[in-house]
Formats: C-alpha cells, structure tokens, sequence
C-alpha cells in the first residue's frame, strides 16, 4: 500500500539532543501531541529514567521544557501510567499509580487529583472537558478476585460511574498440557481524535460512549482461516499502538501466536493491517527486511517504509532510533533523509 494514498507529504524531524532532553530506546516510547507541541514519555516501569518524566518538543523537534518530577510529594509522579493531552483544557495530565497531575501545555504544575486505581495495567483518555476515564485490569495477586473495568471521573478525580467488563474464558498452552485461563486482560481502551474505542473478545470493536459509558458495537473482525485455531488463533495485538482509525482507514496490529501457527514467518508473527473505508478491503502490509519494518511503501520521497505508532488531527507519527535511522537512510532514495543523517551520531536523540 502506497503512503500517497493516505498521506500528502512526509517530514524527517530529528529531535534535538542535550542533556536535559535525552530518550531511551524508542521501543519504549510513547508520544502525545498538543497543539504545535509534541509530548514523549516512557511508561515502562522497568527502566530507570532521569528527574523528569515527560519531555516535550516543537514540531520542528526543538527541545522546549519538561512536564513532571520524579518523587514522592503530592505534586511530583512516582510511577508514569500514562500521559492524557485534553485539548479542550488545554492541559497536560500524567496518570501516576494513585493520582492525576495536571500541568499547562508548558509544563507549569497546577494540581493534582487523587485516583486510586492501583492497576499495573491502565488506559487513560480524557473524554469531554473535565471528563476522564480509564481502563483497568487487575494485577496477577487481584486476578482472583477482581474483574476489569472501566471508569469515568471529574476533573478534581471523582469517580462518576463505573462499567464492569465481563471475564472470557481462553485457554492457552503451557507444558504441553491446555489449561483453562480466566482472560483478566481480555479488553483494551483506545482513543482516536476524541472517539472511544473498546477492543474486546478477540473480535470485536466497541465505541465507547463518553457520556454514559454505553458500548455499541462499531466493528467485527472476522479472521477467515486464521481464525480456525480454537481459543487462541489469531487476534488484536493488545498495546497502546494496536489500532488507529481515520476517517480513511483503519489500522490494526494483529497477533498470530507462535503456538497456533508455528510454520508463519516470524516476521509476521505481529502484522500491521490495514481496511480502507471507501474499497472495504483488507490488506496486510509487506514486511521489509531492509528496514525491519512492515509498513506503507514510501512513494512520496523514497524514503524507508512508514507505519504509525500514533495519529491525531490529520497527522501521523512515527519514532526511530538514530543508529538505525543513519542506516535506512544510507539504502534509502529520499534526500531529506540523507540530509537529516548527515547531521547524526549514534547518540544522537530518535528521528521523528
């Protein structure tokens, strides 16, 4: 699939490196945009990471200031969940593991919101102008004794009303035994541009409504062949990148567990899908192994193939490490890339 027919031009923005505005691994990074500022955080809570949680950067990769302090006062953030942009407040809210904190878009502290939600695994959007909500799924030691949910707050951190999302039983492979398995992470939340989204039982995408909390079913995916697998064919890839909807297209990160198929090329394993709205066709994107990448074939430049880990208001983005960045460019026929490479070393910030 060509990237003209989605996009009208491409950008190489390689974010400023100094040391305060220093990023780990893009594999572990995940962006937000606001207004002309992009924000970049990295919620894994495995890697040690410097004083400030969240770095933002203007749309020519300029580093401007940071959001957030690490520690534990009421006004600093011990553990990044997430990071909300709520364009309607125009604020900057980082979701710790018991609170809210809200910042103006350039970073100055306003106030902080207690919510309890104590999950390992979360989901936050805004969901109107002082609305939120999350997904949360219990931890391993809750498993037994608490169901996902989901749950709709004020701007000051009050719980509205809360939806309690139904287990599905999966079974999956372990020693060469199936066991049954109570599916506790069996749904995720998304936002596209302000619309919510639920994925759910394998197969199925639900709009979430931001008012009363009501589930509609949007779509169904039906996965033909490979879905024959009993219990645990493929299905939705489960991470905050796993779909994205425009208002031409959708696109999916779909899993095809090495247990199911063990005879699929393993780079396909994780295969980035697209359904155009106006064919109604389904294509999955060639992977490349010159980049390592299964993404749109860039016609626009010539430049290394593009798959998106984050869409908002008619833009699409996408993060690399420069060292590899320095070599697609190298084997690439864009210009702008080479150009853009010239001015980097291996420790160098990501390319936007």
């Amino acid at each position: 699939v060509n990237l003209s027919k989605y996009a009208t031009s491409v950008e190489y923005i390689p974010l400023e490196t100094s040391p305060r505005s220093m990023l780990t691994s893009v594999n572990s990074l995940r962006l937000r945009s606001l207004g002309d500022k992009i924000y970049i955080f990295d919620n894994n809570f495995t890697v040690i990471k410097p004083t400030w949680p969240v770095l933002c950067f203007n749309s020519t990769g300029k580093f401007m200031h940071s959001v957030g302090v690490l520690g534990n006062s009421e006004k600093e953030c011990m553990n990044i969940k997430d990071v909300i942009v709520n364009d309607a407040t125009n604020e900057v809210i980082i979701v710790d593991r018991a609170k809210f904190l809200f910042y103006t878009p350039e970073g100055e502290y306003k106030r902080t919101a207690d919510v309890i939600h104590s999950g390992l695994n979360l989901d936050a959007y805004s969901s109107g102008a002082n609305r939120y909500v999350y997904y949360r799924c219990p931890t391993v030691l809750e498993e037994k004794q608490s169901h996902d949910v989901i749950v709709f707050l004020d701007s000051l951190g009050k719980s509205l009303f809360k939806r309690r999302m139904l287990r599905s039983i999966t079974r999956y492979k372990a020693f060469g035994k199936f066991s049954e398995h109570d599916g506790y992470k069996s749904s995720q939340l998304y936002s596209t541009d302000s619309n919510l989204y639920l994925y759910s039982c394998k197969d199925s995408i639900y709009s979430l409504n931001p008012i009363n909390g009501a589930l509609e079913l949007r779509y169904f995916v039906d996965y033909g062949q490979y879905a024959t697998k009993k219990y645990i064919g493929a299905k939705l890839y489960k991470n905050a990148e796993g779909y994205f909807e425009t208002d031409s297209f959708i696109a999916m990160k779909v899993l095809f567990t090495a247990s199911s198929f063990p005879d699929l090329d393993k780079n396909y394993i994780w295969s980035n899908v697209i359904y155009d709205k106006s064919t109604k066709e389904t294509t999955t994107l060639t992977y490349n192994s010159d980049y390592n990448i299964a993404g749109f074939t860039n016609d626009l430049d010539g430049g290394m193939p593009f798959y998106p880990t984050y869409i908002k208001d008619g833009k699409m983005y996408q993060l690399f490490d420069a060292i590899d960045f320095v070599e697609y460019a190298s084997i690439s026929n864009s210009a702008k890339m080479k150009e853009v490479a010239a001015s980097l070393t291996e420790e160098s910030n990501p390319v936007l």
